[in-house]
């Protein structure tokens, strides 16, 4: 192919791309970092006169993620002096305001693995953009004028591009990471299929959301031979820290690596970079344990049940001087669908495609009954079957699922797709024994149908969040319970009102696929803290 021919191809996947994701924010599960990306933009929207009052705000919308910021910032990495940490208004006070800001990204990042609310790949990135930062934060003392805070945030916000591309084109993300794995060709596979790099992606897309012009600079490759010619100012040392807090990020997320040899090869990955920036085996050693401790603290002052995240794994086997497991490596499986899609689950070979909502509903039956008599069930695809199923049978605009947290009448948002999953957020929860069309599901554990949630004797009983502009439409609730009574809840919106008849219709096949997803509820509690 000629270079005007091969430039016009991949100017075309390009803007394919970014079609392809602008709409998936719009109408689908967003990542979590784009959760991050609105907080940054508020903080950077109001920089010159936003107040304590105004960051509490805008960090306190949720009671469990506050809590846990307070909690972590009142541990000895955050506060020396040992003072008593009771509010967000307390914490920015006694902690500083860009160190809780930074807080507040950790802490979403953690609750994006503990929740499962992406793909597994997305969990994996989660963690790494919290390494990258970290790392980035950690090698601030080489360079010219660097703010760790500064750091943390433009290392975290560089895998932007590649959670996009793992949430919305997750068989073409994993194929590209496949070839780079096995030919370490960079990113020639993502040109080829994608018509730009994840940081291009990422850039882009952050260039439309008013964020500092500092921060968007640090989103772009720097080729070896104009490192040195950055080095000493401010935005050239960041823009090295931040490129090199995700190299030695990835390092540890996708290379073999010992306890014996580890130290050696991520030093080996400063040589390509200006003087200031090269460490020693013991320094690179050192800034390892330095990243553990602190995910360690993150995770224990928060009570995260993270689950396996193989990267925080291998960071802390290398920390502690043991053999770390191996990389983990993504599925190439059918992307993460939008509300217009309707992807039928995978099949197994040589079994014919299901078509009709009876096949589905009967095929995803079998293949839940399948997953939960394995020693370590896959939950996450056990509910991202189950969405995709009931988007695919039912023609739904949005469909959230909750489960029940441990020892409370809570159930939080476990996994979701569509506009609603996207504009409530993975920490929007949901109240057994609350005043309204929630209440009977989550405390008798029987159906809800609601044809028109803004009929007004309804309206009172209906959440705000179900009767948004544009999303105001038919829904049902099927709760899912066993003995131990309802463990987690459907919410299934849906597009249209025959969608809505045919849902309502569906009583014996969706009585079926219940009764199998009983088995969750056991493996849920023991899962949980």
């Amino acid at each position: 192919m000629s270079p005007i021919k091969e430039s016009q191809t991949r100017a075309a996947l390009a803007d394919a791309t970014l079609a392809r994701v602008r709409s998936g924010i719009e109408e689908g599960q967003v990542p979590v970092i784009s959760q991050i990306v609105r907080i940054i933009r508020e903080i950077s929207e109001k920089a010159d006169s936003m107040s304590v009052q105004d960051l509490a705000d805008i960090i306190s919308q949720d009671p469990t993620t506050m809590q846990r910021i307070v909690s972590i910032a009142g541990t000895l990495g955050y506060n020396p002096g040992g003072a008593e940490i009771t509010s967000i208004l307390q914490a920015i006070g006694l902690v500083g305001f860009e160190r809780i800001r930074n807080l507040a990204i950790s802490v979403m990042l953690l609750e994006n693995v503990e929740q499962q609310c992406g793909a597994e790949t997305n969990k994996e990135l989660a963690g790494l953009s919290l390494s990258s930062g970290l790392v980035a934060a950690g090698l601030c003392g080489r360079g010219a004028g660097v703010e760790p805070d500064l750091a943390f945030l433009c290392g975290a916000l560089r895998t932007y591009g590649r959670m996009l591309m793992a949430t919305f084109m997750n068989e073409e993300y994993s194929k590209a990471m496949a070839s780079i794995g096995a030919t370490g060709s960079g990113d020639g596979p993502f040109l080829e299929l994608f018509g730009l790099s994840p940081l291009d992606l990422g850039r882009e897309l952050l260039s439309g959301m008013q964020l500092p012009p500092m921060i968007l600079k640090t989103l772009q490759e720097i080729p070896e031979e104009t490192r040195s010619s950055l080095n000493g100012s401010p935005t050239g040392s960041l823009m090295l820290v931040a490129d090199l807090g995700l190299r030695i990020a990835d390092v540890l997320a996708t290379q073999p690596l010992d306890p014996d040899d580890f130290e050696r090869k991520i030093s080996e990955i400063t040589k390509g970079y200006p003087e200031a920036y090269q460490m020693t085996s013991a320094e690179a050693g050192g800034l390892v344990r330095d990243v553990a401790t602190k995910i360690s603290g993150f995770q224990h002052a928060g009570k995260y049940n993270s689950g396996r995240v193989v990267l925080f794994e291998r960071i802390e086997c290398l920390a502690e001087g043991r053999t770390p497991p191996a990389p983990f490596h993504p599925k190439e499986r059918t992307p993460a669908s939008s509300p217009n899609s309707h992807e039928t689950p995978r099949q197994t070979p040589g079994k014919p495609e299901p078509r009709t909502q009876a096949e589905l509903l009967k095929f995803a039956r079998e293949e839940i009954e399948r997953v939960l008599k394995a020693p370590r069930p896959d939950l996450e695809g056990v509910f991202e079957l189950l969405l995709r199923t009931m988007q695919a049978a039912f023609d739904l605009r949005s469909c959230l699922i909750f489960t029940r947290e441990t020892g409370t009448a809570s159930f939080g948002l476990r996994s979701g797709v569509g506009p609603l999953a996207s504009g409530a957020g993975a920490r929007l929860r949901i109240q057994a024994g609350q005043r309204d069309v929630f209440g009977v599901p989550l405390t008798r554990g029987e159906d809800v149908l609601i044809q028109d949630p803004n009929e007004p004797r309804m309206r009172a009983f209906v959440p705000e969040w179900l009767r948004r502009p544009g999303e105001c439409l038919p829904f049902m609730l099927l709760p899912l319970k066993d003995a131990q009574g309802t463990f987690s809840l459907v919410c299934a919106v849906c597009r249209t009102s025959q969608s809505f008849a045919v849902l309502s219709q569906a009583h014996d096949d969706l009585h079926l696929l219940r009764a199998a997803l009983s088995a969750l509820g056991p493996i849920l509690r023991e899962r949980q803290p």
